[in-house]
């Protein structure tokens, strides 16, 4: 998997295209590790859709494009971190926590409460942002 991530990491840094790595891996750096089979990656460009999913080597990768304003701020507040022989760029806490109570699948709420039981998160932005998120979905 870390040769996997690498590889991303990479290929999205030597194009140019600005992105930070989330889900099961970005819990893990913060100190709730679960086991994955694939690799969430947050792309901080606009696109016509919201997620594409490919194989990297057998690898599932996951690209989030940029589709609501949680992603600019994502790209603001990215926190880059030791990995390898390098750094890598990873999504807050906040918003991993964002997105997962967005998703709202079981999955999601045991990674959120492990993630809360080790690293510190803004709770006020994380609800400022799901009451945001969900009145714009609401709209749609």
């Amino acid at each position: 998997m870390e040769a996997a991530v690498a590889a991303v990491h990479q290929s999205l840094e030597e194009a140019g295209i600005p992105h930070a790595f989330g889900g099961a891996f970005a819990l893990a750096h913060y100190g709730a590790p679960r086991p994955t089979d694939d690799i969430d990656v947050n792309v901080f460009v606009p696109a016509q859709v919201g997620e594409l999913k490919l194989d990297w080597e057998g690898t599932p990768v996951h690209f989030f494009f940029s589709c609501d304003p949680l992603h600019e701020e994502m790209k603001r507040r990215l926190r880059e971190v030791p990995f390898g022989d390098g750094t890598i760029p990873l999504v807050s806490p906040e918003h991993l926590v964002i997105r997962k109570t967005l998703l709202g699948r079981p999955k999601d709420q045991k990674d959120i409460e492990a993630l809360l039981a080790v690293t510190p998160v803004d709770q006020a932005e994380v609800e400022t942002w799901v009451r945001r998120l969900s009145e714009l979905a609401d709209q749609d």
